[in-house]
């Protein structure tokens, strides 16, 4: 059903196909979520519930296009995932640049892992490693971390934190 739905023309289903597709797209692939996430945002049907369906990397260049158009016209631009997908576009187009983007959604989830993860890229592309190693902390991301640290200079920090790193993978192994 989903499949047969999301083939379909934008904007060309009722409005309860639409949110009956939207109840069931969770349990879907990701592009398939991604999908009817479009799909209903184009329709203007539940457009935050849409929002949450989507992540840039499943939409494709059409659809990456118009992203920013519908998230402002849908009225949940400044809501959680209308500015997640906002700073995931700015960083995909221009990472120097999307500070701005990916700090308004920091500011609105700063206990999200996905907006630390942006932060710290974000950081990272305008070569503040120190700062880019902390979100990525807050992230929970030690790999990127230590690429921070050495992007920073910290040969000593990146060491200790693979050493860290290191022996909670040996006393994860050793739990099971």
């Amino acid at each position: 059903l989903l499949l047969a739905i999301a083939g379909l023309p934008r904007g060309s289903l009722p409005e309860p196909i639409v949110r009956r597709a939207l109840e069931l797209a969770p349990a879907a692939p990701p592009r398939l979520r991604a999908q009817i996430g479009m799909l209903a945002l184009v329709a203007g049907v539940a457009p935050a519930r849409a929002l949450a369906l989507l992540e840039l990397d499943e939409l494709d260049d059409d659809d990456r296009g118009r992203l920013g158009a519908l998230v402002g016209a849908s009225g949940a631009a400044d809501g959680v995932d209308g500015l997640r997908l906002i700073a995931a576009q700015a960083l995909a187009t221009d990472p120097a640049g999307a500070g701005p983007a990916v700090d308004a959604f920091a500011a609105r989830a700063p206990d999200d892992p996905r907006a630390q993860q942006m932060v710290g890229t974000q950081r990272l592309a305008i070569g503040d490693g120190r700062a880019a190693a902390a979100a990525f902390a807050r992230a929970g991301n030690p790999a990127a971390q230590v690429r921070a640290l050495l992007e920073a200079g910290d040969l000593a920090g990146a060491q200790a934190l693979l050493r860290d790193q290191r022996g909670a993978t040996a006393r994860y192994v050793a739990a099971r």
